[in-house]
């Protein structure tokens, strides 16, 4: 009975991290886990600073909601990354060496956009 009281939570955890697990694969597959790590490293001071709100007043629930911000963070993080990528690709004017880079950083556009 008692998780009852936290199913809406447990409905909602799947469609607010669905964003960020697409996300997951695509950084994966274009070799770029270092830009994941970065995200992760940002989404994971976002979920500290909500649980130190949330959870003192609200409890459990404040807890179900700091994860739910995370996914929800994390999702926002990795589109500003792509994003930003995006707009080097467009301009022209990236600053990488490698052609083994470029080609990756085209790989996630082409497969996000």
């Amino acid at each position: 009975h008692s998780a009852q009281k936290y199913l809406f939570w447990m409905a909602i955890t799947p469609v607010t991290g669905v964003l960020s697990f697409m996300m997951d694969g695509i950084f994966i597959g274009a070799t770029k886990t270092q830009l994941m790590r970065k995200a992760m490293i940002q989404s994971f001071a976002v979920y500290v600073l909500s649980v130190a709100v949330l959870l003192p007043t609200l409890g459990n629930h404040g807890l179900w909601i700091c994860i739910n911000i995370f996914f929800i963070a994390r999702a926002i993080f990795f589109v500003a990354i792509l994003s930003y990528f995006r707009t080097l690709l467009m301009s022209g004017n990236h600053k990488y060496s490698s052609q083994d880079v470029y080609l990756s950083l085209l790989k996630i556009y082409l497969i996000y956009y």
